[in-house]
């Protein structure tokens, strides 16, 4: 077995002393791991009291990684610790693995793992695997972070200074373009709000073309139906009810005929300079820019 090499630390002479693991005395008896079920012999070292003071200034993760079983000083159990150090670091690394780093418990009596005992009590590798993913799961509570979405990239990341109408983000580790509105990747082509009518509606422009009808066309007083003015006057005809009204307030034409007092109070033709039929123009402004010098 190669020899662990030590460092006198305390005086910093740099000094270096190989320590063979088969020069140690081991204890008589075996004892029988309860998940391995190896029967394994234990480095005869005492307590632990006793086998930190024989170590002296060559203190360090050493004093414990070349036992078998973990001690007490590193796993916090009442109960006797009867599983290897080798098996509690491969049951931690399993936990981990299965994607349960919160709930890392001992293997004899599921007794919640402190971040302590963990360090202690598993490899550097796993440790660091460990470190990473409680410090994402913290970050991710923050509301600009988001995980990154590009398929095996495990980064994630926090955002700031989001464009709430253009809120594209790229992943600082594999430079994955992403939405942060939407936590998918990034609609192409698409601002935040002509993807959610795509979605909505499957039609990205569908916001903006109701707001074009809604300026362009009026609905018929009858039928609801939505109508687009032509150049025509502003006397109209539903096409499906055949009901006549005026297109500039819709009430209805057999009442405006008799009166153009019954046109509503905000009509322009309320003021009986001009009728409905002397005028014509997709709108108003254009219908009347003839008439602009003489008052009307």
């Amino acid at each position: 077995m190669d020899p662990i090499v030590l460092r006198d630390l305390d005086r910093g002479l740099g000094s270096q002393i190989p320590l063979f693991l088969n020069l140690l005395r081991r204890q008589n008896i075996p004892k029988e791991c309860l998940v391995c079920a190896e029967e394994k012999f234990e480095i005869d070292y005492g307590s632990w009291e006793q086998w930190s003071q024989a170590c002296g200034r060559f203190s360090g993760p050493w004093t414990w990684t070349v036992l078998e079983y973990p001690i007490s000083a590193n796993q916090h159990c009442t109960h006797s610790l009867d599983v290897c150090r080798l098996c509690v670091a491969k049951h931690i690394s399993v936990s981990l693995e299965n994607g349960n780093f919160e709930h890392i418990t001992c293997p004899q009596c599921d007794r919640l793992f402190t971040y302590n005992e963990i360090k202690k009590l598993c490899h550097d590798d796993t440790f660091r695997e460990y470190d990473k993913r409680l410090l994402l799961h913290t970050l991710c509570k923050e509301p600009n972070f988001r995980w990154c979405l590009s398929l095996g990239c495990e980064s994630g990341q926090i955002h700031d200074n989001i464009d709430p109408t253009l809120a594209a983000v790229q992943c600082q580790e594999c430079e994955f373009r992403m939405c942060f509105r939407h936590e998918r990747p990034w609609h192409d082509g698409l601002t935040c709000a002509e993807f959610e009518d795509s979605l909505e509606y499957g039609d990205p422009k569908y916001k903006e073309t109701q707001a074009i009808i809604e300026k362009s066309t009026k609905a018929c007083p009858n039928c609801n139906v939505r109508i687009e003015k032509g150049p025509g006057c502003f006397h109209m005809t539903c096409k499906y009810t055949l009901k006549p009204f005026c297109w500039e307030c819709l009430v209805s034409w057999h009442l405006v005929k008799v009166n153009y007092l019954n046109h509503r109070p905000d009509c322009f033709f309320r003021r009986g300079a001009l009728t409905p039929t002397q005028v014509t123009g997709t709108d108003l402004g254009t219908a009347l820019r003839p008439y602009a010098g003489i008052g009307v």
